[in-house]
């Protein structure tokens, strides 16, 4: 079992690496495609394991004084007073270190919520080369696909159920923006 030092050590050691993450310096994850991606977020769970460690330790610690505590009328009266003291002083330090340990778990869940974001620029980029994409599969010309130039599909009729593929990318884009909208209110919040 750690001592109460060497676990206050090990989260000092836990939130230097994350405030030395990349993700905490950018402020935004990787693209899907990125080769670093699987490193950051392996780190970022290696960090996270190590703090439920920590945690469940810390946990352990509370339990025991928690017994203590409740074992003190055992305790000799003239004895009785200097335990509880005793007992009280390990408590303040040992819920110094679970507040410690908390503010560290909260900035890794954030550090762990904006691995999964790209930022605006990257989501533009992308729903930019989605839209291009789209546009050349709907308007293939002849030469490519051995058909008369014009459009490679019509319009639904008024009975069929579904839209154009300009109306599906501009609700794809909307759809996005308000996503991204969203997180950062959630955010800021």
């Amino acid at each position: 079992m750690a001592t109460l030092s060497e676990l206050r050590m090990l989260l000092f050691r836990i939130r230097e690496q994350l405030v030395a993450h990349p993700v905490f310096t950018r402020g935004t994850g990787v693209p899907v495609d990125d080769s670093a991606r699987v490193s950051e977020l392996e780190e970022l769970d290696r960090l996270s394991l190590q703090l439920s460690l920590v945690s469940r330790e810390l946990k352990s610690k509370s339990n025991l004084l928690g017994v203590r505590e409740q074992n003190l009328w055992s305790v000799p009266q003239n004895d009785r007073f200097r335990a509880a003291a005793s007992v009280h002083s390990q408590q303040a330090e040992v819920a110094e270190v679970v507040k410690l340990a908390g503010e560290i778990k909260c900035l890794l869940e954030d550090l762990l919520r904006k691995s999964g974001l790209i930022g605006e620029g990257e989501l533009a980029h992308g729903v930019g080369e989605l839209i291009e994409k789209l546009y050349h599969e709907a308007h293939a010309h002849g030469e490519v696909q051995n058909m008369p130039d014009g459009l490679s599909y019509t319009a639904p009729s008024k009975g069929e159920f579904g839209g154009t593929v300009e109306g599906v990318t501009i609700l794809v884009f909307v759809a996005l923006r308000a996503l991204v909208y969203a997180a950062k209110r959630a955010g800021k919040k």
